[in-house]
């Protein structure tokens, strides 16, 4: 995987939760996943 698909991926991941202007957290463990797993993402990658 490219450095631009690693961030690509985090920035969507990113704006998917930050768009959802909801009163409240849909399903809070799966938005914390897929941060946490960009994370971890951009993370290996720069290592």
């Amino acid at each position: 995987m490219t450095h631009v698909l690693v961030l690509e991926n985090a920035y969507k991941n990113y704006t998917l939760i930050d768009k959802d202007k909801s009163p409240g957290s849909y399903n809070p463990g799966y938005a914390l996943k897929l941060l946490r797993d960009s994370l971890r993402n951009i993370l290996n990658y720069y290592r």
